[in-house]
């Protein structure tokens, strides 16, 4: 049975990896992630700026990583980094 979760990422910080603002978030995401046997998260650039509270996963936790050209580059390569891999939509500033 394949079980592909898709995540919207609320906010990202590298130090403290997949974020969000509340509890009840933070629990259904963990839920989610620790039984997706794909796990891929979809972000907006916006997302790349801001910081939350609570941690739900980190990024040996992600498959797949879905963001937009505008993310800066230094920061799709951290991720690299983790083994995730980045797909780029390219899109017009």
């Amino acid at each position: 049975m394949l079980i592909l979760f898709f995540l919207e990422l609320l906010e990202y910080h590298l130090k403290i990896n997949l974020v969000v603002p509340t509890y009840m978030k933070q629990k259904l995401k963990k839920a989610m992630v620790s039984i997706g046997k794909k796990v891929v998260v979809v972000a907006g650039y916006s997302k790349f700026n801001s910081q939350g509270l609570r941690s739900f996963a980190s990024f040996e936790d992600i498959d797949i990583l879905i963001t937009s050209s505008l993310v800066d580059m230094a920061i799709i390569d951290e991720i690299r980094n983790f083994g995730v891999e980045v797909i780029i939509a390219q899109v017009k500033e």
